[in-house]
């Protein structure tokens, strides 16, 4: 059994059932982090301090291990975590990410060209840290698997996959490539 707190996208979504209900059959609880999903530069930083308050105060008050799910702009915010905080027991805390736009050598940010603005870009998901990090992004999801190029930019926002994770389940993946740095699992999925 796990406690498995959730880090929302950009609007909100709540992740109790993303992935089919994925949170829900860890058997613990599933908490969701309050906090920003929205595009003010601040929403990512607080957010992340308020991801920091749960880890420390559920691993204090539970003898549960703790997964953190975030998708897109969740996963900006545990890349945010990882930089800024990462001070909580590696054997009992792990990350379950997808769609994110800033994953190591597949996701947009890695990939858009350098004369584009970085907007709400916070930098690379850090993948040398010591905990269990997975990595999914769907492979038609733009955003996690930005192939580069205007053509691809002016394709972002049409991307259906980035929104749909419901026929993956991260304990039975159909993979179609895989890179592992360090704890980092990037799966890519169809």
């Amino acid at each position: 059994m796990a406690i498995v707190l959730t880090v929302a996208p950009l609007g909100g979504s709540d992740l109790s059932d993303w992935m089919g209900g994925w949170a829900k059959r860890q058997g613990g609880e599933v908490i969701r982090v309050p906090g920003g999903a929205d595009l003010s530069m601040d929403a990512i930083p607080e957010t992340a301090k308020n991801l920091d308050y749960l880890i420390q105060d559920t691993l204090r008050h539970s003898k549960e291990d703790v997964i953190v799910l975030g998708h897109s702009q969740g996963c900006q915010v545990v890349g945010e975590w990882l930089r800024e905080y990462a001070d909580a027991d590696p054997y009992r805390l792990r990350f379950v990410l997808t769609g994110n736009l800033e994953r190591a050598f597949f996701g947009y940010a890695f990939n858009k060209v350098s004369w584009i603005p970085k907007g709400n870009i916070r930098g690379i998901t850090p993948n040398d840290t010591a905990f269990k990090v997975l990595d999914i992004g769907r492979e038609k999801d733009a955003w996690a698997n930005f192939p580069g190029g205007l053509w691809a930019m002016l394709r972002l926002v049409f991307s259906p996959a980035h929104l749909d994770y419901s026929m993956v389940n991260p304990e039975n993946l159909d993979i179609v490539g895989h890179k592992k740095v360090f704890n980092t699992n990037y799966v890519n999925v169809r």
